[in-house]
């Protein structure tokens, strides 16, 4: 794949980022109004929004980022469109944020669901974000978070003298403040994400055009604004060799930020399922001494005797069976269960939860690590076959646009016949610090609606991936369910 190519995959993840927290919009007025002579009022009542804001338990807002840039790469010239709708909540105390969305890309006529969660932990912020069906784990010296504005207001009222206040605007919205230049740390988390995905320097120094529409009667916020389009045009245009441009230019980019709600979110949680199966790119690679405990722990599930009963611990906890002694899976929000057996050569894994079953291969050396991880659904309710057919298409993507993984490879959806039932999967494949990694994403819909998944994972640690046989794994996978 063309560097410019993933340039384009960078550039979803990065404005993802943005868009997540870095707590902006754009005004839904079009029209420039007249300039208002006397300033001091509306900047006065900018300043109590921004004490509201600031002293809020909890903010909620929606924002809507638009990116559109036209290109030319290896002589083909194209249009980029990039629409991203979000729902975004931050509660102050734990802090923490949760943001969840949908991005529409024009080059591959895809709509992608989006989620990220955002907590504080000492001096940095850890992010789960989810690409694909799988959850990334992450790290940030610097994160705001999206529904945090009082940031945004606070760098404009810095220089109260470089505001310009237009009242009335019209019969609905009475204030409008228009601040240029913003720059500084209100990007640095989209400086991080840009300077590393897209491997562009000077992100950090963008400037925009904020504008902040406000009612003056009830002193809320109508649209918060913020215009890029020209500062990271320039930041494109002068790097535009080294991303892979023959030429770039920027005609778009704004964000919307509206209906803020304050006071309404009293708690924000990273759920079990996500924290469970994060991966980690950052990692270190799993080696024999990683494996090691995995096995100990499976060892002491299966044999309670071992488990000192004054010292519980989230190990103890033992996934329900049923008489068979076949493993009940359910759903986190749902009353939906089906039992899964232990696939032959595998052994249960402790870290199992009630909403994801893993099983280990008992035949592990410590190079070749094999494991089998269930997941239960809703057909068309809570994820379809379209979600997990994407899953890994997502993922693909975000790897070929970092230089921390190679030998990525992807296949798109099949349909096999597999223990008398019709299984579609994908499978994903690279390479990341000289370890290989094999992964198939696939499922089964039954006739009742539930739809179960199941990811085959394979790592070699120096080696190629040699022990999943697509001939064979489904036969073993799909054989477990038992009703």
């Amino acid at each position: 794949m063309r560097k410019y190519r993933r340039l384009l995959a960078a550039l979803m993840a990065a404005l993802l980022a943005f868009s997540a927290f870095s707590g902006c919009g754009k005004k839904k007025q079009e029209e420039t109004p007249e300039e208002t002579q006397s300033a001091e009022e509306g900047i006065e009542t900018m300043r109590r929004v921004a004490d509201r804001l600031e002293s809020a338990s909890s903010v909620s807002a929606s924002i809507n980022t638009e990116l559109r840039m036209k290109y030319v790469a290896d002589g083909v010239e194209a249009t980029l469109e990039m629409y991203i709708t979000q729902d975004t909540q931050l509660v102050r105390e734990p802090e923490a944020a949760h943001t969840k969305g949908v991005m529409t890309l024009n080059l591959s006529d895809i709509s992608l669901d989006t989620e990220t969660y955002a907590v504080k932990e000492g001096d940095q912020y850890v992010t789960y974000t989810a690409s694909g069906g799988q959850w990334i784990k992450g790290t940030s010296g610097a994160v705001s978070t999206g529904a945090d504005a009082s940031g945004i207001l606070s760098v404009l009222l810095e220089n109260p003298d470089n505001l310009t206040v237009y009242s009335p605007i019209d019969e609905y919205h009475d204030l409008q403040i228009v601040g240029e230049g913003l720059s500084g740390g209100i990007f640095a988390g989209f400086a991080e994400s840009a300077e590393t995905l897209l491997e562009v320097s000077g992100a950090g120094e963008l400037s925009a055009t904020v504008a902040v529409v406000m009612e003056e009667e009830s002193e809320e916020i109508i649209d918060l604004a913020i215009d890029l389009k020209d500062s990271f045009g320039t930041l494109l245009e002068g790097q535009k060799e080294a991303l892979g441009f023959d030429e770039v230019e920027v005609t778009r980019f704004v964000i919307t930020m509206s209906d803020f709600e304050l006071d309404t979110v009293s708690e924000i949680k990273v759920p079990d399922e996500v924290l469970s199966s994060a991966i980690d790119p950052n990692a270190p690679a799993p080696d024999e001494s990683t494996e090691a405990p995995q096995e100990s722990e499976s060892e002491s599930q299966t044999q309670p005797e071992s488990v000192d009963p004054e010292e519980p611990s989230s190990q103890d906890y033992e996934l329900p069976q049923d008489e068979a002694g076949n493993y009940v899976l359910g759903m986190e929000w749902y009353g939906d269960t089906i039992t899964v057996s232990t696939p032959r050569g595998f052994v249960y894994n402790a870290g199992s939860d009630k909403t994801w079953l893993q099983f280990d291969s008992s035949e592990n050396d410590g190079v070749h690590v094999l494991s089998m991880i269930y997941t239960l659904y809703i057909a068309g309710e809570n994820y379809s076959e379209e979600d997990l057919a994407q899953a890994q298409e997502s993922s693909y993507a975000y790897m070929n646009s970092s230089s921390a993984y190679s030998g990525v490879a992807f296949d798109p959806v099949q349909t096999v016949t597999a223990a008398g039932k019709q299984v579609s999967y994908t499978r994903l494949a690279y390479t990341q610090d000289g370890v290989s990694y094999e992964e198939y994403n696939s499922w089964c819909v039954y006739p009742d609606g539930r739809m179960l998944q199941c990811t085959i994972k394979e790592t070699a640690d120096g080696e190629a991936c040699n022990r999943i046989d697509p001939a064979t794994v489904f036969e073993t996978a799909f054989s477990a369910p038992m009703e």
